[in-house]
This record gives C-alpha cells, structure tokens and sequence, in this order.
C-alpha cells in the first residue's frame, strides 16, 4: 500500500512526535522474543552523513519509526516487530531530497526490508547523486516574491523549498526531467508563466549540472459582485468560491457585497453556498456542469452578481419508541438528484430545523453513531426514502421515530468442504464485527433487511454473502457460506542464470479485465517464491512488473518465458480452495522504446500519453504512462524484449493502440530489444464521436470498453443526463457503462458479458442513450 504525501508529510514536519505516535499505535504491541533491529550506515561519497533523519515505514502502513544518525553516520531501530518484506527505510539528509533504500528514489521502487525475531536487520545507504535547480520568482517590477517552489518528477519527487525576500531559491534533485511550480496565497502557476500542468516547460538534470529556472509573477485579476436572495434583498454571510485557473474564497458582508482578489488569469466558475444550506453556481446552476464560466484578465476586475435560488426549510422531531425526544441525532436532508445537503442536529427535545434548502424533493436521514440509522419515515434504505417537497419560502415538516430494534447471531462455514469456519468478519449496513469463538452477534439493528457482506483469513471477500431479515426483539440465526481464496505458486527466476528474483511484482489478470494495481499484493521472496490468491474462480494469466529501478522488463508470463501478447501468455484456471502451480517466471532484460507522436498534419501532439494499458479510473495506480514531450517524443524504459502493442493518447484524439486501432489484440507490436533503444513512431488517427445520455442522473463517469479485449479505451465526466461526448478509435465494437450516481450500470446488460455491443464507424456522431430507471 502505498503512503499518501500527507502521511510523509506529517512524520517529516514533527520526527519525534511522529514516532512516539507510530509506535505507541503499532497494532499489536509485540514483545522482545517478537522484534529484531535495523541499523546501519550513511554516508556521501564515502563520508559519513550526521544529523539525517531515518524513517521506517510499515508497507501496510500498521508501523512506523524514526531515528537520526550520529557524527558517524550511524543509526538504529530497536523493537520493530518481525516481518517479511514488511517495511521500507528512507533517508532525509539536509539539502538533499529523500530517498529510500537501497538507492531508490520513490516509494514505489524502495526494496521490502524483513525484520527477523531477534536479530539485526543491516541497511547502509549511500546519498544518490544530484543535481541543482535554482532561480528567483519575482514580480513584473522584479521585486522577490514569497512562495513555495515544488520541483515535480513525476514518479520522483523533487521535494519543495521556500523563496527568500529576494524571490531566490535553491532545490537538489535527483537526475531527471521536472516541472516548476510557484505557489503563492490561493495560487499555483508554472515556469513558464502558465497555470496549466501539461503546459508547463519540463527541465532536464543531470547529476552534478545546476540548472537556473526564473520566473514572474502572474499578473492578477479580481471578481466582485453582490449576492441577493430570491426576494433581491442583500444575502450576507453567503460563502464565495471561485475555481478554476486559481483559486479564491470569502464571504459577503452585511450588504451581500463582495470580492475575490488575486486570482490567476484565465476561467472560472464560481458557486454560493447558504449557511447550512445549498449551493449554486452562477447563474443560478444547481451543478457544476451547468454552470457559466466567467474569464478573469490580469490587472482587471470581473463583475458578477448573483440572486440566490428560493429557499425552504425542513423542521421536524425525532423520538425513540416511547415518545420522548431522541438528542444528538445526525439529521442530512439531501436533494434528489443535486448535491445539495443541509444538516443539522436534535435538540435536547429531538427537534430540528435545516433552512437554506433550495425548492424540489428531498429525502431526510436520521444517524447516531451505533443507534440511530434510518431515513424518513422508518426506512432502512435511502431508496425506499419518502420524497419531501420544499416549497419556496415554507417550511415542510418531517416527524419519525426510531425503529425497533433486533439482533442477529452469525456463523459460517467452508463453501468448498463444510468444515465451521472459526476466524471472519462481517458489515451488516453500517454495523460490524469479527467472530471470536465461530460466531459473531451484532445487536441493537432496526428491524428491516439487509445484505451481509463478509470475509476471512483464507476466504474471498463477499459484498453479497447473504441476506438477514431483523424481528423486533428477537435475534435472528444466519449461516454464511464462505469461499476459500484460490491460490497461484509460482518462482521468479533470472532468465539467463536462473538465479531467484526476490521483490519482484506478480499479479493476476482475468480475461477482459487487464489493469495494473494500485500498488502490489504479491512480491517475490528471498528464494523467488511467491503464492497469489484469488478471490473469484475464473480463468487467469499472470503479469510481471518488476519496479522501475529494476534491471528487468516487465512480461506477460508464458508457458517458457516472457511475453508481450497476453494471448500468448499461459492461462490458468483457479478453483475456489484450491493450488495451482503456474510456470516459472524467467525474467529478461529491460530494453527501451523511443520515437515521436504526430497529428495527421505532422504536428507534435499536445497533451499526449503513451502506456500499455488503458486509462485509470481509480485511485491513482502507477500506471507507467510515459508523457509525450512538447516536441513529440516520448520514451518508455521498463518492458522487456518482447513485442508489444502500444496505447496512444493525444487532445482532441482518441486512445488508439499502435495502429490506430481500439482493439489490441489487432494492434502492431512493437518490438523491444534488451539493453537497447528501439524506434517507433506513430501517426494518432482521428476518432468517431460518441454521445452517451443517462436519463435522471445529474453528473456521472461513461467508460467505454473495448467489445473484445473489455480495455478501457475511453473515459468522460460529465453532466450525463445531457449527454456527453467524447472520441472513440474506429471502426470498433465497444460497451458502455456508467458510474452514476445509483452504482454501476452498462449499456444494454447487467455486467460486461451481457452488455449490448456498439458499432462505432465514424459516419457522424454515434448517439447512445440508457434505459431511464
């Protein structure tokens, strides 16, 4: 799992603190019989590195610690629980970006480090070479500015440093290409002078070289305006936001008057926001997408007034089974269809009063932590809510009492051999709990059904395990049926000499579903070894990905070695319980991939990826997309010497594999060869439209899939109610789903598999629109 920056962040403002804290929340405490040590050495060119911080971090993030190193450059780590590949170490010198170990420059690259009970665990590091951006940030008069300046890599971070009161600054880095960014107040902007991320000019550093990056100071602009309510009386105390090429906020005065200074030049959209209430965009937009987008110039002032929508209220009283006022009780009324909310809390009398509502239907949900979870009037489920009107000016009045409640008792067995399973867990809505002698009893639930989601040690993970009906008063007996994880053993070995490869990356793809974790679950032993589980029976291949800093490419695992077809990769099927030994991963040498992207025109692409698999839609996987540069040319320098199919992306084309095609299987292999630098380069085609329309549904996610090889080769958000478009590689069969609002829908079908395929061809704009519902 990989660390987010803020959790970095945090440990490297407060060391001691974060320590203390770390440890003292390690989970479980262990004991000296339990623990090992790490220690070691750093240094700089041989010398010893004094005063660097040392930092420990846990890969799942249970753990952590700190130290300093002494006059020596030495340091050490005491009582740190035992573990296999369970932690990773990074160094913080002064003036020097951090690194982790062993001469890694990103966490996702940093070797596993095991602690072993009782012994000593030795990590020496020595300081990577850098090199030096340096600058001053100043105004037009040339007068220094105050702000942060964030060296960005990418997948290296550059780490950030402050200007003095002469706009100088000064940042080490490790070799490699960066983007430079200035912030300022509610600002961010790039060298050169742009506010945009993609148009930023990249600079490339080669260890020992200083590079000098000026820059000035944009020129502002201000939005100001008055807020009136829908009576055009002053609205004061409305909340003020713009965003958009910067950022800016405030708040009317007692006149409704008010105004955004220092904003970046460029578009904007701005939205009010009522104390408790709803918030709008100019003019008078419910959503984002609907909203008008105003252009603020540097040096100028952008009028905007706004009138607030009408608003009504919600008042109401919420009572337990007797009668008496419940206190305390979360109330959230939340529009149908908008993100508009409004909250408040019961009084000592169970009374509530949420004003600010804009007019329309609204469902009313009462919580309390462990008592209280249900929605007006006595439903369990947001869908079977009532619809509450708010009229303008008049307030609607919603009354509920607390369900009666029940408990239910739950046990399990083994899907596959009966046997009582002992060690699981259940969600019952937003109750859980973990079995301690077979059976777990969760108590005071209202009384309604709800699915049961499970899992175990050793089982698969079901949203769906069962369903439980709550009496009032009564427990009820459930018995789950869990299914036993499938496990895949394979060995990681060099090619060439048949050496273990330990820390190696594998992970398994299902047919029609290829895209790379979030991180990774399974890695290499010392020995080479590695067991994967899966949780669905289904039929699976493997893919290797050695981290960037390794000397091998990554590979589709076939029957004798590696490949860059996962056609002709080994397919393997897994039962539910049960092993299945996969062939030996015979690793290769990386090589590398260059050459330049071009419009038809021959113009340089803007905006442009290049990469092996398509977009993400998740949480940020590291997804090895190679950047195209501002003259066309990009590179990719972690495959291994096979033939492989590359996706292109460019503004104003569509994702298209090596081609110009939307299905890889038919898409033109490029080979790579170990140890060297092969050429291809590509012509982007352009792309069919392709509208998509959900009715009912406010803003929502459309992903198009390729019909035959299920890759995502398209990606839009967006108002979908309206419809939005985007461009799609021709000819192509594809499927289509939506991440609406209500869950996952597809295009004609339940899943993928009975999803209607689409014909695109490119004559004219393909219109699709959903079933409403």
């Amino acid at each position: 799992m990989r660390r987010s920056p803020l959790q970095r962040l945090v440990l490297l403002l407060v060391p001691a603190l974060a320590a203390a804290t770390m440890t003292a929340a390690a989970a479980p405490a262990a004991t000296a019989s339990e623990t090992g040590t790490i220690a070691g050495t750093l240094t700089d060119n041989g010398a010893p590195v004094a005063g660097a911080s040392v930092y420990l971090y846990a890969t799942d993030d249970s753990y952590g610690d700190w130290a300093e190193t002494d006059s020596n450059g030495r340091y050490t780590l005491s009582n740190v629980p035992a573990g296999e590949d369970a932690y990773l170490v990074s160094f913080q010198a002064a003036g020097h970006p951090e690194q982790y170990a062993f001469g890694k420059v990103n966490w996702d690259d940093a070797d596993r480090i095991s602690v072993v009970a009782g012994q000593r665990t030795t990590v020496d590091d020595a300081l990577l070479p850098t090199g030096t951006i340096s600058g001053r940030f100043t105004d037009s008069d040339g007068n220094g500015v105050y702000a942060w300046v964030r060296a960005d890599g990418g997948n290296v971070s550059g780490g950030s440093t402050r200007t003095d009161s002469d706009g100088s600054y000064s940042l080490k880095v490790f070799p490699g290409s960066y983007r430079i960014s200035f912030s300022y107040g509610e600002n961010q902007q790039y060298a050169y002078g742009t506010t945009d991320h993609e148009q930023a000019e990249v600079f490339a550093v080669a260890a020992g070289q200083a590079v000098t990056v000026n820059d000035i100071k944009l020129q502002t602009g201000a939005i100001e305006g008055r807020v009136t309510d829908a009576n055009g009386v002053a609205a004061a105390d409305i909340e003020v936001q713009a965003s958009g090429a910067g950022s800016g906020w405030t708040r009317t005065d007692e006149s409704g008057d008010y105004r955004l200074d220092d904003l970046l030049p460029g578009t904007y959209k701005v939205d009010f926001s009522v104390p408790d209430g709803g918030r709008q965009y100019a003019h008078q937009s419910r959503t984002w997408h609907e909203a008008t987008r105003f252009e603020v110039v540097g040096g100028e002032t952008t009028r905007l007034d706004e009138q607030l929508l009408p608003t009504g209220s919600v008042a109401g009283r919420f009572v337990d089974r007797t009668g008496a006022g419940m206190a305390n009780v979360q109330v959230s009324v939340s529009a149908v269809g908008y993100d508009d909310q409004g909250w408040a809390s019961t009084d000592a009398n169970g009374d509530f009063h949420v004003a600010g509502l804009f007019t329309g239907e609204y469902t009313v949900h009462f919580s309390k932590w462990g008592a209280i979870d249900q929605y007006a009037y006595g439903q369990v489920h947001a869908a079977q809510a009532e619809r509450i009107t708010v009229a303008a000016g008049q307030t609607s009045t919603v009354n509920d009492t607390a369900l009666p409640v029940g408990d239910v008792r739950i046990t399990a067995r083994d899907a596959v051999t009966g046997a009582a399973v002992t060690d699981f867990w259940v969600n019952v809505k937003d109750w859980s709990g973990s079995s301690a002698d077979g059976a777990v009893t969760i108590t005071g639930l209202p009384v309604g059904t709800y699915p049961v989601s499970a899992g175990g040690d050793g089982y698969a993970f079901n949203d769906d395990a069962a369903s439980v009906t709550v009496v009032a008063g009564a427990q009820v007996e459930v018995e789950l049926s869990l299914r036993p994880l499938g496990r895949i053993t394979t060995t990681v070995t060099d090619r060439a000499t048949g050496a273990p490869a330990a820390g190696i990356c594998v992970f398994p793809v299902r047919e029609k579903s290829f895209n790379f974790p979030d991180g990774c679950r399974f890695r290499s032993d010392s020995q080479g070894e590695v067991t994967i589980t899966v949780n669905d029976p289904d039929r699976y291949r493997l893919f290797a990905l050695p981290d960037r800093s390794s000397p091998y490419g990554a590979q589709w695992v076939g029957t004798t070695g590696g490949t860059g077809s996962e056609l002709a990769a080994k397919l393997l099927t897994v039962e539910a319980g049960a092993t299945v030994a996969a062939p030996t991963v015979r690793l290769d040498r990386k090589g590398v991939v260059t050459g330049t992207v071009t419009t038809a025109d021959g113009a340089p692409v803007r905006n442009g990826t290049v990469s092996i698999v398509g977009p993400d839609i998740g949480a940020g996987a590291d997804l090895r997309y190679a950047r195209v540069a501002a003259d066309g040319t990009y590179r990719i320098d972690w495959l291994g010497p096979y033939r492989w199919p590359l996706l292109f992306k460019a503004e104003a084309h569509p994702y298209q594999w090596s081609g110009g095609l939307g299905n890889r299987y038919l898409g033109r292999t490029v080979a790579v060869q170990a140890g060297t630098t092969s050429t291809f380069d590509h012509t982007l085609r352009a792309g069919a439209d392709l509208t998509v329309t959900v009715p009912s549904v406010t803003s929502g996610r459309i992903v198009v899939h390729n019909a035959v090889t299920g890759d995502r080769i398209g990606v839009v958000d967006g108002l979908v109610s309206t419809g939005v478009t985007l461009q799609v590689a021709r000819p192509q069969f594809v499927k289509i789903s939506c991440y609406c609002g209500d869950g996952m829908r597809w295009y004609g079908g339940d899943d993928f598999d009975s999803a209607s395929p689409v014909l695109i061809t490119g004559i004219g704009t393909k219109e699709i629109v959903f079933p409403a519902g």
